[in-house]
């Protein structure tokens, strides 16, 4: 097979994009390759793992992991705590752009933080604390210790953004797994919360998603995974 060259009289569709990179080399080729492959995972009723870290959902990217979620491209999410933080903050103010050599020292002054070239006001994060109040509140009606799951699902449920994964996992049952969700904003205010209230036994398990997640995988007739 010979590398081709890539030409368009017009601008091309993303289909036709896709389908000119399959002989154009480099990671173009991969790129074709693994959409097939995704194509394969759906037609042959594999549970598929989406797995994803903080920095994508801090990306205009989240909108691609939420629709994903939505078109049934994901039966099981896996996701650090930090993607949790940044669905919820985005579902409500968004972020904003900058540029790599920002003057992080000036930045610290003006209170914003920056994720490469995306910035964010340490005001976001205060609205996270706000908006977590009322899932620590529902979340803790039923039980004193509830599991990463369990706080993702009440995010979406609350959550009313479509740009949200956590939403469409909701609204499609897809189970949210978070294992390192202690080592995140949200995390930090569950501590917070604790302190401010009587409810001193509530807290947050991430073992008890062990089970649940290790039958999805030994279940599953066949499985796949989406890692990004």
């Amino acid at each position: 097979m010979d590398v081709k060259d890539i030409h368009f009289e017009k601008a091309p569709s993303v289909k036709e994009l896709v389908e000119a990179y399959a002989e154009s080399g480099f990671q173009g080729t991969h790129t074709k390759q693994a959409v097939e492959l995704v194509k394969k995972m759906k037609s042959e009723g594999a549970t598929i793992f989406l797995a994803f870290t903080a920095n994508v959902v801090a990306s205009g990217l989240r909108g691609v992991l939420a629709d994903m979620v939505k078109e049934g491209y994901a039966d099981v999410v896996v996701t650090t705590g930090g993607a949790l933080d940044h669905d919820l903050i985005k579902a409500y103010e968004p972020y904003l752009l900058g540029s790599f050599g920002e003057d992080d020292v000036k930045l610290h002054k003006e209170g914003v933080n920056r994720i490469g070239n995306i910035l964010v006001p340490s005001a976001r994060y205060e609205l996270l604390e706000e908006k977590m109040q009322g899932v620590f509140a529902e979340v803790s009606k039923e039980k004193k210790v509830v599991s990463p799951s369990g706080i993702a699902r009440e995010m979406g449920k609350q959550i009313e953004d479509e740009g949200s994964f956590l939403k469409q996992a909701y609204e499609k049952e897809v189970p949210v797994f978070s294992p390192g969700i202690t080592d995140s904003a949200i995390g930090l205010q569950t501590y917070f919360w604790k302190q401010k209230r009587e409810n001193a036994e509530f807290g947050i398990d991430v073992t008890r998603d062990m089970k649940q997640l290790a039958d999805l995988a030994l279940n599953a007739e066949k499985t796949a995974g989406i890692i990004v």
